[in-house]
């Protein structure tokens, strides 16, 4: 009797080693969306980093350029008459490989709205979308 008993309960253990069928396909399903949404939520975040970085090399042109002017606008670049205003435009290329204008403009202004100075000259720069201007004095 005793080998009876012995080789039931080997027999049991056997049987129960491993995975069946209805837990397996389980475990793949799970892993399978897991994985879907991960990878989902991975390129949403490649995504962004890469719109925030041609962002900053934007800021970056922006601020190149609005020091040239600054530098230069006295003697490198012709004084805007009181109507129309000095332009320029200039291609760049970003990383991204798409090319933009850069336009820069100098005209005369009044910072103080209704001041009685009238010897400043505003500096805007601007690219695609973003533009940053600045007032200087003469």
């Amino acid at each position: 009797m005793k080998t009876q008993n012995n080789n039931s309960i080997v027999r049991r253990c056997k049987r129960r080693l491993g995975f069946t069928m209805v837990e397996s396909v389980m475990l793949v399903s799970i892993l399978g969306v897991t994985a879907g949404v991960v990878g989902q939520s991975l390129t949403t975040m490649a995504n962004s980093a890469e719109a925030n970085n041609l962002n900053l090399e934007i800021n970056d042109q922006l601020m190149a350029q609005m020091e040239v002017l600054r530098s230069t606008y006295t003697t490198a670049t012709p004084a805007p008459t009181s109507s129309t205003p000095w332009t320029k435009s200039t291609p760049v290329t970003l990383s991204n490989g798409k090319t933009y204008t850069l336009n820069s403009t100098i005209a005369w202004a009044d910072p103080g709205q209704g001041s009685t100075q009238s010897n400043f000259l505003q500096l805007q720069v601007t690219l695609g979308n973003q533009a940053m201007s600045t007032y200087v004095s003469q």
